[in-house]
């Protein structure tokens, strides 16, 4: 009997700890800016049912001009929405927001094309139209 214990406890250990590795979410996300411009992206959190966070931009995190950058900001166990914001480093202008599940992230492979005409940004990103 204390054998059999022993198995089930060991066995919920193994899958509880599975789960938590299934639930945990560290979001790849990916940026390919061929623009000129230095952006800045930055990452915030909210419950689904709350609104979208009232934050001031900043620049947490640099997006070289001409090149590709990738992060890794985690996702609280998927518990939360990621909301990504990408503005120009020079003027502090926001050129895209998108929010979205960490699973819906994961699903889409977090990838922002970002491109210039002018002063003009373009941005688009992997995750599907609502």
């Amino acid at each position: 009997m204390p054998l059999v214990l022993t198995v089930l406890l060991f066995g919920s250990v193994i899958a509880f700890a599975g789960c938590d590795t299934f639930n945990h979410s560290e979001v790849k996300v990916t940026f390919l800016n061929s623009t000129d411009s230095l952006l800045c992206d930055d990452y915030y959190y909210a419950l689904p049912s709350e609104g979208t966070p009232n934050v001031e931009a900043g620049c947490s995190n640099e997006v070289k001009p001409l090149g590709r950058t990738t992060r890794l900001p985690g996702c609280d166990h998927g518990a939360v929405d990621l909301i990504v914001t990408i503005t120009v480093a020079s003027d502090g202008r926001e050129i895209h927001n998108r929010r979205a599940t960490c699973k819906e992230w994961n699903d889409a492979r977090a990838t922002f094309i970002i491109k210039q005409r002018g002063d003009e940004f373009a941005v688009t990103d992997s995750l599907p139209e609502n």
